[in-house]
């Protein structure tokens, strides 16, 4: 009895193994494989099987996934079961489980050629790299001019397959046409990622301009799916809207100006299989200056893009943004003063809204090189002590772009104009060459 079953499970098995060798019987050979596994679940040899003719399709992929993962829990060193969760996870998308995987097939498997190909595929973009990065900004502030630069050494590397971390020193100036304020910089930025929609992403700065110290920080965790993510956080940063928001002033009544923002935030994003994209960003927080002063301020950001053509490597885009913000009190004087607009130095309106149409073009090549350019009208509404209410129209406009140059050297360039009550021709512009490795 037990025999003949036994060789009864060995025939079909047999006819499974047939069934699979060609495409036209694909789903008899898993519908026999599926008999199988349900009277014998402990057959990890039968499951392997399993899983490599699921990843004959891609929409069987997630299948394949859970087939490989559950021969991994008992036979955690099986390479052809690690081989199998790399390549399903790389067809879902998750780059991260996919190196995971490859790495763990490469421990028991280091020789063979297709483990060998798949971890160089999965590691292009993701190598060890170290350069130089430069920041200039110049901005316009009541016939006055506030400019900035920065330059320093960064560098970035991933910890293993789900972390990612990146370090900066650098030296800054700020001047406008009263003062100058010079000094050093150090920057930390870390991701943890525990799924394709799952992470954690912290970033620290310390400054020493002039002679002021101070810190920023952001910390946000991502959650959702594909479809739709959150991601809830914490921000600390500085003003860089002019020099006295900067680093501040001494005066016969004290310090002002010194501006920190600190705010929670929620950004929200929705895409779907047609190529709309969505974002939402509300924000509460406020802004504290040096003289004692906390201004509470209030923000929505909205945002919509459609894909209207493709046609590989090149895509274009329409695109809608809004924001809304509100502040209590007026800090956007440059000199002391009882009444509003009381002294900070930062654009603090009582109410104003922004909608920008834009036109965003975008190239996405191979090995890192991309591009993107965006610009549209900007039409501003808000209400100040300065000006009341006011109607205004500017323009928005920023570029991107990432290419390869010499080998391994990689040029990323950016840049950003703006002309609005809020941002009154503000120039930026940053070029960073970093080496992989």
């Amino acid at each position: 009895g037990v025999l003949a079953k036994n060789n009864d499970w060995a025939v079909r098995k047999e006819m499974a193994d047939a069934l699979a060798q060609q495409p036209r019987t694909r789903a008899k050979a898993l519908a026999e494989y599926q008999r199988i596994l349900k009277a014998m679940p402990y057959d990890e040899r039968t499951r392997v099987k399993y899983g490599k003719l699921l990843l004959a399709e891609r929409s069987d992929a997630p299948e394949a996934a859970k087939a490989f993962e559950r021969v991994l829990q008992k036979e955690p060193q099986n390479g052809e079961a690690h081989r199998g969760a790399a390549k399903a996870y790389a067809w879902l998308g998750d780059r991260d489980m996919a190196l995971y995987h490859t790495n763990k097939a490469a421990a028991v498997e280091a020789k063979n050629p297709e483990v060998q190909s798949m971890g160089a595929d999965l590691r292009k973009g993701r190598e060890p790299r170290a350069g130089g990065r430069v920041r200039a900004l110049s901005l316009p502030l009541d016939g006055d001019r506030m400019s900035g630069f920065s330059a320093g050494a960064v560098a970035r590397r991933d910890v293993g397959p789900f972390t990612t971390v990146e370090a900066q020193i650098a030296s800054e100036r700020y001047a406008d046409a009263h003062e100058a304020a010079s000094g050093a910089v150090a920057a930390f930025a870390g991701e943890a990622r525990f799924g394709e929609t799952r992470k954690i992403g912290l970033e620290f700065a310390v400054y020493g301009l002039g002679q002021v110290s101070a810190q920023t920080h952001r910390v946000s965790g991502t959650f959702g799916t594909k479809a739709l993510s959150f991601t809830p956080g914490i921000e600390r940063r500085r003003k860089e809207e002019s020099l006295l928001a900067l680093v501040g002033r001494e005066t016969a009544g004290g310090r002002i100006g010194q501006a920190r923002e600190d705010f929670a935030f929620v950004d929200v994003l929705a895409e779907t299989d047609d190529g709309r994209r969505f974002g939402l960003t509300p924000t509460v927080g406020f802004v504290s200056t040096a003289d004692g002063g906390r201004d509470e301020r209030q923000t929505v950001d909205a945002w919509i893009e459609k894909r209207f053509w493709a046609a590989a490597p090149w895509e274009l885009d329409a695109a809608f943004k809004v924001q809304a913000m509100h502040y209590a009190e007026d800090r956007s004087g440059l000199a002391p003063s009882a009444t509003e607009p009381r002294p900070g130095g930062f654009y603090s309106p009582r109410l104003a809204a922004f909608q920008t149409p834009q036109l965003v073009a975008r190239f996405k090549g191979s090995d890192e090189r991309q591009a993107e350019v965006r610009i549209g009208p900007s039409l501003q509404y808000e209400r100040t002590v300065t000006h009341g209410m006011r109607t205004v129209m500017g323009v928005d406009a920023s570029a991107y772009g990432g290419l390869v140059a010499y080998g391994n050297y990689l040029v990323d360039v950016t840049a950003s104009y703006a002309r609005t009550p809020s941002v009154p021709g503000r120039v930026e512009a940053g070029v960073q060459v970093a080496r992989r490795f």
